[in-house]
């Protein structure tokens, strides 16, 4: 059995992975992780590093979504605390 993603990488295509954190206590763990991910080959949004200043951040975030293959909800203690700090 293929997964999808075993699937894309085979025929080449990108995969494209958003990466959504807790600043409060999810911001390393989404540092690391999308590091390892561009080490791979991904391409990977992150938005402290994917977000160019002077771009509307709410339309960054969606047209990311939309061109995700795959969305990473790294979930931590902070998470539950739905504020502006959760991304």
């Amino acid at each position: 059995f293929e997964s999808n993603i075993d699937l894309c990488v085979r025929l080449g295509h990108t995969i494209s992975a958003f990466i959504s954190y807790c600043r409060k206590d999810g911001k390393d763990l989404a540092g690391r992780l999308y590091r390892d991910l561009m080490l791979q080959g991904f391409a990977v949004f992150l938005d402290s590093v994917s977000i160019d200043s002077g771009r509307e951040w709410d339309k960054a975030i969606e047209s990311a979504l939309n061109d995700a293959s795959v969305v990473l909800a790294i979930l931590t203690n902070g998470s539950k605390l739905f504020g502006p700090d959760c991304f």
